[in-house]
């Protein structure tokens, strides 16, 4: 279920989306805007003005995954460079082409790393 609140409440409390009394917060992930209970998963977003809020009840979650997203090609270019410069450095007079490689493998791969992004998927 989705509801979409007026941009009014958009700086709102946490505390404003539990609605049961005996209701207590067991965790909340500030990054992912995910707010756990005792008894629902509470997801709110803003996009433009509007804000988004989803709320899950646990009994209704069959299975929790996490997903990762990642760009597989900037892995396969950093091997590719990492053994152009091994080539390059067995040759003679080639230490700056084998650096150069070294350097851009060392750069794809940092690429890699802060491209890779995971999703929490609720079933």
């Amino acid at each position: 279920m989705v509801y979409i609140f007026p941009e009014s409440i958009l700086y709102t409390t946490k505390e404003k989306y539990i609605t049961n009394s005996e209701e207590k917060i067991i965790a909340e992930l500030s990054k992912a805007n995910l707010i756990l209970t005792d008894y629902k998963i509470v997801h709110v977003e803003t996009k433009w003005d509007a804000l988004k809020y989803t709320s899950i009840m646990l009994e209704q979650i069959s299975a929790i995954e996490v997903k990762y997203y990642s760009r597989p090609l900037l892995l396969l270019a950093t091997v590719v460079l990492v053994i152009l410069s091994i080539y390059l450095f067995a040759e003679e007079h080639e230490d700056v082409g084998g650096t150069l490689a070294l350097i851009s493998a060392f750069v794809l791969f940092v690429l890699f790393l802060l491209f890779r992004k995971s999703f929490l998927v609720i079933y």
